[in-house]
């Protein structure tokens, strides 16, 4: 509350989830690197922008430097360097979300009282092969987006 409390109150927070240390060497049928794409995150802000008023995006990550050197160009953010559990009940506490595609974010954006502004990435970690991995994974209460630009 302390961290959100900081945030204009007028806005709509979203929380972004980007995760990519170790996502860098994890292999997923065969193709190395699970990290989403920029064009993940930035057609969702872009949508966000265009169909929510006033949002304020939070980010949450494991690799804060690629966060601030990505996203400069973002202007109504927030960029956290809390730990894991005041990230947690950020993203429980957020009004909509660009998930990635880990279970830390899964678990945050299932927590959230509404909803309705959730979006996810098709075919979870199969995104490079077009196949959903591991099977069952993409939530139901999210809208399912394409990560890549094809």
């Amino acid at each position: 509350k302390e961290f959100l409390s900081k945030i204009p109150h007028n806005t709509q927070k979203i929380f972004i989830h980007v995760r990519r240390r170790d996502y860098k060497m994890h292999k997923c049928f065969g193709k190395v690197d699970i990290t989403l794409p920029i064009y993940y995150y930035k057609s969702q802000i872009e949508w966000f922008n265009r169909n929510l008023k006033n949002p304020w995006f939070v980010f949450l990550s494991d690799d804060l430097d690629y966060v601030r050197e990505n996203f400069k160009w973002v202007k109504n953010k927030t960029i956290s360097t809390e730990d894991m559990n005041v990230d947690f009940s950020i993203m429980a506490s957020s009004d909509g979300a660009i998930m990635s595609n880990g279970t830390y974010a899964w678990w945050g954006a299932y927590f959230m009282k509404d909803k309705t502004n959730i979006v996810a990435p098709k075919y979870w970690f199969g995104f490079k092969s077009k196949m959903e991995f591991p099977l069952g994974i993409t939530p139901s209460f999210a809208r399912i987006v394409n990560s890549t630009e094809d």
